[in-house]
């Protein structure tokens, strides 16, 4: 039995709802998975689900293998002692949070002999860790986008979108040049938080312009979001973006760079004038990538793929 620890926690979160779909997945391929919540009766209730929730006081660890996330840090070590784990690592670069700066202190979840194995989900993330651990295999999967949820509209509106909660200093500083200067006197700006699933991707879907602000993520959603319903996205990769955040689909920014941000953004306005413009060559080729390389099918293929590495190489 596969068990995903889960932080009991129903706020929007893209980290959640793939831990959620890699237990869809292994169930509907025969595999016995749950998601593992710390309180009974807790389930997330922001996205539309029938996935198997199980709870501590009722399941047998016994044969099980844990599959934790990296938010829980250095508490790792004290969870489910001696229980097979896995590290579900979606943010490498919170892989040390919690950790000192004593070169005496050697602790850590990682190094921990019931640890056999890391999950990643982007190619920057697997350098990281092998980087940090290489005794230790790493499995990299695709957190998937679906395109009947996310997908293009064929014309757009004169919307510039962002998520507040990602980096929200650089936000303000390329938001208040944009508005000074004049640049959003005929623009909708349309910050997206506090929203299900549904709701993002309608504000996505026919929207002209995305905002990426965030930095230092493993596999960041919310320009891939954009970018799979056409949006010109504009900002920073956040280093696991990189394998998609090109200059060729997207207009990346070096991250802090917030005069090259504000000048590239009413550039592109400016390219778009009037109410509604068709879908570009650019949003286009935006969203055929996405949707190729996030599809649910490739996801399917490498959460199947990983596990049964994992099982495999245990005997």
């Amino acid at each position: 039995m596969i068990f995903y620890l889960c932080p009991d926690s129903d706020a929007p979160s893209g980290g959640i709802r793939v831990i959620y779909r890699h237990v869809d997945l292994l169930n509907q391929a025969g595999v016995q998975a749950a998601v593992l919540h710390g309180n009974r009766g807790f389930r997330c209730t922001w996205f539309e689900h029938q996935t198997r929730i199980s709870y501590p006081n009722e399941i047998s660890l016994d044969e099980a293998v844990i599959a934790i996330p990296e938010v829980f840090g250095r508490r790792i070590r004290t969870l489910a002692p001696g229980v097979r784990k896995v590290i579900f690592n979606q943010g490498a670069y919170n892989t040390f949070e919690g950790h000192s700066l004593d070169l005496a202190d050697r602790s850590t979840p990682y190094l921990l002999p019931d640890v056999e194995a890391v999950i990643v989900v982007s190619d920057d993330s697997a350098a990281y860790v092998s980087h940090a651990f290489p005794h230790l295999p790493i499995y990299r999967t695709v957190n998937a986008i679906d395109p009947r949820i996310f997908y293009p509209a064929s014309t757009r509106r004169r919307r510039v979108t962002f998520m507040p909660q990602r980096n929200l200093k650089d936000a303000v500083q390329v938001i208040n040049i944009l508005k000074f200067r004049g640049v959003l006197d005929d623009v909708e700006l349309l910050p997206i938080e506090g929203m299900d699933e549904r709701g993002v991707a309608a504000s996505l879907i026919d929207a002209l312009v995305f905002l990426s602000f965030g930095t230092a993520e493993g596999s960041p959603t919310p320009p891939k979001e954009a970018m799979a319903c056409g949006c010109l996205t504009i900002g920073y990769h956040g280093m696991g973006g990189r394998e998609f955040l090109s200059r060729d689909v997207a207009y990346p920014i070096p991250t802090g760079d917030i005069v090259r941000f504000a000048k590239t953004v009413e550039s592109v306005l400016a390219e778009h004038p009037g109410a509604e413009t068709p879908l570009s060559a650019r949003g286009r080729a935006a969203a055929a990538l996405i949707h190729h390389r996030y599809s649910p099918e490739r996801e399917r293929a490498t959460v199947l793929e990983c596990w049964e590495r994992i099982l495999g190489a245990s005997g």
